[in-house]
């Protein structure tokens, strides 16, 4: 069996959505192999993978073994998200009923001040803050996702990484339509193939230019206002389909 050894990429903190990504891109890669791979990332890293593994993704035809070294180790590269066909889910969009889903962050995460590209960082925290929930709300039928923490303004607690998953997928799977800040969430509903609204402010920020470029046009679209958000709601519930 083929060994891949999976390093923690430089300035990385790998969040649910990145680890996602990475776990995504590796069955694509490897997806015609026998592979054990061999992780020296941080544990919470190697913990969200075994948990994608087990209920996020469609189990891939040839076997894949998932070793946690125990030890951490840096690769020299920068941590980037990949554009790819991301891995089927165990779960798939059905859209049996017509609320949207919303996930729409309200605070900035705690960055360390000692944490690299800091400023850019923190820029890019507030420009995922949507204050526009209220008013989604009150004019749509909506169901809020969970979260496993309120770090980032979410109401709806649940705890367990696990079942915090399983309710989210199931929600994303009955929804006609999900809107969302940047995040997490957004790279689920895109495995799961769930036409997906964005926020995330323009700025003068290079991840706003490379999330414009990143985003699977098919089924995302990126917008920066409330009202844009709304314009864009209201023609796909028209349309069914972005304009």
């Amino acid at each position: 069996m083929k060994i891949v050894e999976i390093f923690n990429d430089n300035y990385s903190a790998l969040g649910f959505g990145d680890t996602l990504n990475k776990l995504s891109y590796l069955y694509r890669t490897y997806e015609n192999e026998d592979v054990e791979f061999l992780f020296h990332s941080k544990r919470k890293v190697f913990e969200n993978i075994m948990i994608l593994k087990e209920f996020c993704f469609d189990e891939p035809t040839y076997k894949k073994v998932f070793i946690d070294s125990e030890h951490f180790l840096r690769s020299d590269n920068n941590f980037k998200l990949i554009n790819h066909e991301y891995w089927p889910t165990k779960v798939k969009w059905n859209r049996k009923s017509n609320f949207i889903a919303i996930n729409f962050y309200t605070k900035i995460r705690k960055i360390h001040k000692l944490e690299v590209n800091f400023d850019e960082n923190v820029k890019n925290e507030y420009s995922k803050c949507f204050t526009g929930g209220p008013l989604i709300k009150k004019k749509y039928k909506t169901k809020e996702l969970f979260s496993i923490d309120d770090e980032r303004g979410i109401k709806k607690i649940n705890k367990n990484p696990e079942s915090c998953l399983i309710e989210n997928m199931k929600i994303l799977s009955d929804c006609s339509l999900f809107v969302t800040s940047e995040g997490g969430m957004s790279h689920l509903s895109r495995a799961m193939n769930v036409p997906t609204i964005l926020f995330f402010k323009k700025t003068d920020s290079d991840f706003y230019y490379f999330l414009n470029d990143f985003l699977d046009k098919k089924i995302q679209k990126l917008v920066n206002t409330t009202e844009e958000m709304i314009d864009s709601i209201d023609y796909y519930l028209r349309y069914d389909k972005f304009n």
